[in-house]
């Protein structure tokens, strides 16, 4: 997909997702580059949620927090900065979640609806990270792939760790924030665990380049993910 306008920013961007080896896809992405005076006002919006392993029903809290930042925030004032903009629906979507699970008698929030979320908004000139669990976000930066987020996981040992931040497991949720500025031709890809755990970075960046378009190559990449042993949901969103 790639869209222009006179708003002079423009963005290519291709995603795939895929349930890999797990009987559903309880990961949950989307992508929204609006025209005219709102892409100028409010900017072009990309985010991945992954619902977690242990519920039957986190893929809802996933979907959930992907739309809403998908149409509230555009409904949000005019007036207020990004960051201010797109935490208040954050916010208001967590309550909304973690009241779910208060309603629906969830003891242990393993079960409930509850998803991480990782979100990018380019705007003008300048790229809005809005982050929570363990998805990431990453840029494209020479011959090597930059981490713009930090994973919120807990490490007891190797064969226990959990999610230390989530939506949808307490009353409220801290988002990690960070600014960029844009670079014309920069390229950044928004991941779950299933698919970063797993990926040769060389052979990501050499599909990037060799791909006759994103989709595709946001394909062959979760392919070759799975071909590596993931285990897990896998999603890829890659923007230029």
């Amino acid at each position: 997909m790639e869209a222009t306008s006179h708003t002079h920013l423009s963005v290519t961007i291709g995603q795939h997702s895929a349930a890999g080896r797990k009987p559903s896809n309880q990961d949950f992405h989307g992508a929204l580059v609006p025209e005219g005076s709102e892409r100028l006002i409010k900017g072009i919006t990309l985010a991945v949620a992954d619902g977690i392993s242990s519920s039957t029903v986190s893929h809802e809290a996933a979907e959930n927090a992907v739309k809403a930042l998908m149409t509230d925030y555009y409904s949000t004032s005019d007036a207020w900065t990004v960051k201010t903009a797109a935490c208040r629906v954050i916010s208001a979507t967590n309550s909304w979640l973690y009241g779910e699970n208060r309603r629906a008698r969830v003891a242990d929030m393993n079960h409930g609806r509850v998803c991480t979320l990782s979100a990018l908004i380019l705007k003008g000139c300048n790229a809005h990270i809005f982050h929570i669990g363990d998805s990431r976000i990453w840029r494209v930066s020479n011959d090597s792939l930059e981490p713009l987020t930090e994973d919120h996981r807990i490490v007891l040992s190797e064969s226990e760790n959990y999610l230390g931040r989530s939506i949808g497991s307490t009353d409220q949720v801290e988002v990690d924030y960070r600014q960029e500025i844009l670079s014309r031709g920069d390229i950044f890809l928004l991941t779950t665990d299933g698919l970063h755990e797993f990926w040769d970075p060389l052979q990501v960046l050499q599909t990037i380049r060799t791909a006759p378009s994103f989709d595709i190559a946001a394909e062959k990449i979760v392919q070759d993910a799975l071909d590596r042993g993931s285990n897990d949901n896998l999603t890829l969103q890659i923007a230029r």
